[in-house]
């Protein structure tokens, strides 16, 4: 078991995240990491990070159906490259 503080040191010190609409997400989005989340539900735009908010670093992916692994690269690619700019 980690703690919180612990959890946070080792997340704060990665160059960003994937991952699905969970409380690790959520600190990701938090610290400020390039991030892109996981929805597998069509209404992921009213929790997910979205891009168009000013955050070009971070963003949701997904819809009805769970996300294709090209869609997660082409948007870790976009996340990356917004955070190096």
């Amino acid at each position: 078991m980690m703690s919180l503080d612990a959890l946070v040191d080792q997340l704060g010190a990665c160059v960003g995240a994937i991952g699905v609409d969970s409380g690790l997400s959520h600190l990701a989005v938090a610290l400020n990491l390039p991030h892109v989340q996981l929805y597998n539900f069509p209404t992921a735009w009213r929790t997910g990070p979205l891009a168009a908010h000013g955050h070009a670093h971070q963003m949701a992916v997904g819809g009805a159906d769970v996300p294709s692994l090209d869609t997660v690269w082409q948007a870790w690619q976009t996340v990356w490259q917004a955070a190096r700019a």
